[in-house]
This record gives C-alpha cells, structure tokens and sequence, in this order.
C-alpha cells in the first residue's frame, strides 16, 4: 500500500516515522512542500496518479558565479575562490567551524536541503546548544536533523528507507547515537536527510569528505536563516544573515568567505 501525503501536517516526522513503519505501508512519500504551497502538486497528482514523484528539491532560485562575486566584492568581504569548495568546507567541519552553505537553486518546501544550510560537526553536542543560542537565537531545546549519504545509510538505521526530504525520523542504531549526539533526539530518533549523489553532488561530496576524516558519514544541517526568519534565497541575504550571526565562514558557490575580524 503507498501513500502520497501532504498539507502541514505532514511535516510531522516523528509521525511519519511511525505510520511508515506499519505493516499496511510499503512505500511512503511525503514531498518536500507539505503544506499550501504544495497544493498544486497535489491537485496534480489527484488527476494524473501515474504522475512520476520529484526525486529532489532543487527547483528555486539560482546566482551565477559572475552575479555572487560582484556581491562579495561590494560587500568588502574576505573571500578565496575553492578548487573545491566541499573538500574545503568538509576540513573547516573537522575543526568544529559553523559554515553557512549557499550552493545552486534554492530548495522547494520548509526544509534546509543542502542547498541553503548552516553547516555543523554532529560529533560535537556543544556546537548544538551554540547554534541554537549564538548563531539562530533561539531556545536550546530546539533540535537538529542529520545529512547522511546513501551509501552508509544503513550504518544509522536498521531498515531500508530513502527519505530525500527530512520529512521521517528514524531511531538510530545505538552504537551510532552515541557518535552523534548533536542530532539525536531524547528518545534516540534523528530526522534523516538521506543524499544521493544524483540528486546533490557537491553535497553529498561534502558529506563523503567529513566521513573520510571523522569516521560518521553524516553533517549536521539547519536551514540558512535566523530565529523567525525566512531562509535565505539571494547572496544579499546570505551575506546579511552571515553577519549578523556568530558563523565562521560562508561557503557560497566556489567562494569562501570569512569576516573582516
């Protein structure tokens, strides 16, 4: 039995954790939109059911490299040009950097996907309370999710699933928990963003990266915006979010941005 959902309260995942592991459900997809701004995509699939399901959430804005260079040179910022821009912010993750990530279209939906994210080392549950208070300002109990790679997903979870949209929490092997406290709830669950390299290649090469140095194939994500703010679409907005946040380093296109201190 499958079953396509949405409206907002589909973006409950510990819900949709629990309803996926019913015996009745065989596949379930939530779309990264559940909510008004899904609705057309519902209607959609309402009247064409062999309507083939989105595999990523790219589908927003995107800035050239000529376009976020001239922005970054207005801004007076301290920035390098990466040969590769995930390797490089793979190593600053290593060192418990927080790094905001603006890379390619923007995402559709309420979820930072790896295209608009603050960036952190999950090893490390100081860096959770940190961005909570000194970088978002918001309350402490406020939890993260998880990026992992396709291919060690089975290193944090027992069965087979393929959640693309942060929209499932799973329980999380316990000997991978304790390796991840910086995105595992109270009671031991994780809302998982699992990355093909299809869908996002630079992310999931980030990904890889970190694993390869920490041993966890997995980053801490939170969406690229501050407390009761919008998630930031253009790279004046990053910027502005980026200064007024205690960030270390804004890693937007193959540009590599510090601040001026």
């Amino acid at each position: 039995m499958g079953k396509l959902t949405a409206g907002g309260v589909s973006l409950n995942c510990k819900m949709n954790g629990r309803i996926e592991q019913l015996s009745a459900i065989k596949n379930l997809y939530i779309p990264p939109f559940s909510g008004d701004n899904g609705t057309a995509f519902g209607a959609a699939q309402v009247e064409m059911p062999l309507m083939k399901k989105i595999d990523h959430a790219y589908w927003g804005p995107e800035f050239n490299e000529a376009a976020i260079e001239k922005v970054l040179r207005a801004s007076s910022l301290k920035f390098t040009m990466e040969p590769d821009i995930s390797t490089s912010v793979a190593s600053l993750l290593v060192q418990n950097k927080i790094v905001a990530w603006f890379q390619g279209r923007m995402e559709v939906g309420a979820r930072a996907l790896g295209a608009r994210s603050i960036l952190a080392n999950p090893c490390d549950p100081k860096l959770r309370d940190h961005i909570n208070e000194k970088v978002k300002g918001r309350e402490l109990w406020r939890p993260f999710a998880a990026s992992i790679i396709e291919e060690k997903k089975f290193e944090f979870i027992q069965d087979e699933s393929n959640s693309s949209f942060m929209t499932k929490a799973y329980e999380i092997k316990r000997e991978m928990a304790e390796k991840i406290p910086g995105v595992v709830h109270i009671d031991n669950t994780s809302r998982l963003q699992i990355v093909t390299k299809e869908a996002n290649e630079k992310y999931h090469r980030l990904i890889e990266k970190l694993g390869e140095e920490t041993g966890v194939y997995a980053v801490l994500n939170t969406s690229f915006n501050l407390n009761e703010e919008p998630i930031v679409c253009s790279p004046e907005q990053a910027i502005k979010v980026f200064l007024n946040s205690r960030m270390d380093y804004l890693a937007i296109d193959r540009f590599l941005v510090t601040k001026n201190i």
